[in-house]
């Protein structure tokens, strides 16, 4: 089996794609634009009024995408570490993945500053993040999946 860094960096790819798309589809959806969810994790940097900002520019969809997969690798890395090297069930993945993204949720939104969240509250209802917690705990679980694959 692969060392916990490299099934990390595997687990953090599909948690963050999965994660990124529940965001711009949970925008949309709510009509706020596909874009402001991902570019309101950039608020760390800018302030608040980037969670109204709808298009596309490196400044702020690219620190809000960068900052969204840091994120998410770190608690890739978490969920990896807890999991360890045993082989796991689909089912004992699902629910790591639930409790990590879970954790993060608990964290990201009641420990750290707010300055230093997400930033989701500024683009979409706790509706929709609800939902892109549940994408993330989706991608987590799928991402530890195939991390354990073997050729």
């Amino acid at each position: 089996m692969l060392p916990v860094l490299a099934r990390s960096v595997i687990t953090s790819a599909a948690a963050s794609a999965t994660t990124g798309a529940a965001l711009m589809l949970l925008g949309r959806h709510e009509r706020r634009g596909a874009l402001a969810p991902l570019n309101a994790s950039s608020h760390w940097l800018y302030g608040d009024h980037v969670g109204r900002k709808r298009r596309a520019d490196l400044a702020h969809t690219g620190v809000g995408l960068a900052t969204h997969h840091l994120a998410v690798m770190f608690w890739s890395l978490a969920l990896e570490t807890a999991l360890g090297r045993k082989k796991k069930t689909l089912p004992e993945l699902a629910l790591a993945g639930a409790l990590t993204a879970a954790s993060a949720a608990a964290f990201d939104y009641l420990v750290v500053p707010r300055r230093l969240s997400p930033g989701w509250e500024l683009a979409l209802t706790r509706k929709a993040m609800t939902g892109a917690f549940a994408a993330m705990a989706l991608g987590l679980a799928t991402g530890a999946a195939a991390a354990r694959l073997r050729k």
